[in-house]
């Protein structure tokens, strides 16, 4: 069930990114659904599983501890 969730929230993503309107992806409990559901989107959009999971590890170490918003450049 929840694989079939992810697709279907992966799909839609997709689906809006081609109107160009702005897209917020964020979950309440902070337990990594927003991560899976956007890491699906990237698997879709060609990015190699394991570029996918680097990435989301690299940046959980640069912000584990970071207090605040981060920087909007």
């Amino acid at each position: 069930m929840e694989e079939e969730l992810v697709r279907k929230a992966a799909e839609v993503i997709r689906r809006e990114m081609d109107t160009w309107i702005g897209i917020v992806v964020h979950c309440m409990g902070g337990i990594g659904r927003t991560s899976t559901v956007l890491g699906g989107v990237l698997r879709d959009l060609g990015v190699r599983a394991d570029d996918v999971v680097k990435n989301y590890l690299d940046r959980i170490n640069r912000f584990r501890g970071a207090r605040g918003w981060p920087e909007v450049k």
